[in-house]
């Protein structure tokens, strides 16, 4: 399953909630059904609203119902929308082997994180040739943690099992666990 975003907080009196998503506006005329709670929703009108989408579910009626959901909702794979080819989802980039684009190899995506306004990315290191720190290197079994920022994903190649980052960018807003 595809997550669509957090369910954050009731809106208005007719039962509308607040989500908190990374999906583009441009798809949500595909969303038509959504889990959460190991429920499924039926989704009676979903529109985008600065920096996320008011959505509104069959049978979620009152402030008190939209408030009780609040967590990360799904899209079933046989909803997940088309993209167009340099298009990807943050949760396709999960597995992949991340490298930098001066040739040194990071390690392994192992989450994307979707609570903040820009996507974080972690990686697990699993030798010391990743890239350098102040300290020299890194060292097996450390965590990276890096904000998706304009400029620092070049290429997601889930084809090849890559994820290519600008080698610049990179050093100036990766986070070594000590």
């Amino acid at each position: 399953m595809l997550p669509l975003g957090d369910f954050c907080r009731a809106h208005g009196i007719k039962g509308e909630i607040r989500l908190s998503t990374n999906l583009s506006p441009k798809f949500f005329s595909e969303v038509f059904v959504v889990f959460f709670g190991g429920k499924e929703y039926s989704v009676e009108s979903i529109r985008a609203v600065n920096g996320g989408a008011l959505i509104k579910l069959k049978g979620v009626d009152t402030p008190e119902n939209a408030d009780s959901l609040r967590g990360t909702a799904y899209l079933p794979d046989a909803f997940r929308p088309k993209l167009d080819a340099d298009e990807f989802f943050w949760d396709d980039v999960i597995g992949l082997e991340c490298a930098l684009s001066d040739g040194k190899k990071i390690g392994k995506v192992t989450d994307v994180g979707l609570n903040a306004p820009t996507p974080v990315i972690t990686v697990f290191s699993e030798s010391r040739s990743g890239a350098s720190t102040k300290n020299g290197g890194l060292r097996a079994g450390n965590e990276i943690l890096f904000p998706a920022v304009k400029g620092l994903i070049k290429e997601v190649s889930p084809e090849t099992g890559t994820l290519l980052l600008d080698a610049e960018v990179f050093g100036k807003v990766a986070v070594y666990e000590d």
